[in-house]
């Protein structure tokens, strides 16, 4: 695996880089703020937390979001929703982590490292960004102005990116965000919708060797927390596992990964944000 030293972040699109240290926030350094839309966006200036264990405001902002907090408390300035996530402890040896993982998994991946599957870190960003947009339009969830928020620049300053390689070609790309604790799935795109069902396959094994090589990467880090993301609960609150009808949670869950609730919260500061949001 061709690897290069990865530039940690804690917190995204923030001015402030602020993080939880013995339950004390604290202000470690500053960054500009990434205008998302230079064209039309630039009326509103968004700001989003990932990582803090409760809200706090942010200044010179018309919204602040924040994500994947652990605890959740009573704001009445906040709005707040759970947001259901699959999560893999990295305490834990490999071994443990690996045997969690179900059979179609494990031999998913045995698979992709059968077909010799290369997979980079943070090297394939141009090809990654290709990818994305293209897969972003397979999918039907283009931007609405057909101006994305997602920029080269922006995955670039701010994720960790694993790609796939098949035969020399990327084939498929993860973007996580992380801290000295979390190491969270962001932005997933592969060519998979774009082949045949032989390709498709392979591309299917690959994805799952990039989870695994990410969980590697992470644990050697001493990062305790994987996060694939949002899942879906059925009404009694267990994990939706059907694979027909969630394919995305029976995806996730097939790593060995437990529910666990995180918390949303978000701050209007601007009441023309607040009501311009729904248009753009």
């Amino acid at each position: 695996m061709d690897e290069e030293p990865v530039t940690k972040w804690r917190m995204v699109l923030v001015e402030c880089v602020i993080y939880r240290k013995n339950g004390v926030l604290t202000l470690e350094s500053r960054t500009e703020l990434l205008i998302m839309d230079k064209n039309y966006f630039r009326l509103f200036r968004n700001k989003m937390v990932y990582f803090v264990d409760e809200p706090f405001d942010v200044d010179c902002c018309d919204a602040v979001y924040f994500y994947s907090c652990n605890q959740k408390v009573n704001r009445e300035d906040f709005s707040c929703r759970e947001d259901p996530c699959a999560v893999v402890d990295l305490t834990r040896n490999l071994d443990a982590i690996y045997s969690a993982f179900s059979r179609l998994t494990n031999r998913n991946i045995r698979k992709a490292e059968s077909e010799k599957t290369e997979v980079r870190i943070n090297k394939d960003f141009n090809e990654f960004f290709v990818i994305y947009n293209a897969f972003m339009r397979k999918k039907g969830l283009v931007h609405r102005f057909s101006i994305s928020p997602i920029t080269l620049d922006f995955i670039k300053k701010y994720g960790t990116l694993f790609t796939a390689r098949l035969n020399g070609k990327v084939v498929s790309g993860h973007l996580y965000i992380e801290d000295d604790s979390h190491f969270e799935g962001w932005l997933f795109a592969s060519k998979r919708l774009e082949v045949g069902k032989e390709e498709a396959a392979s591309i299917a094994c690959a994805n799952r060797l990039l989870h695994w090589e990410a969980m590697k990467h992470a644990k050697q880090k001493g990062i305790k927390e994987f996060n694939f993301g949002s899942i879906d609960l059925l009404p009694n609150g267990a994990a939706a596992a059907d694979q027909k009808t969630f394919p995305r949670t029976f995806f996730k869950l097939s790593f060995g990964s437990v529910p666990r609730i995180k918390y949303c919260y978000t701050k209007y500061y601007s009441y023309l944000y607040k009501y311009a949001k729904n248009f753009l």
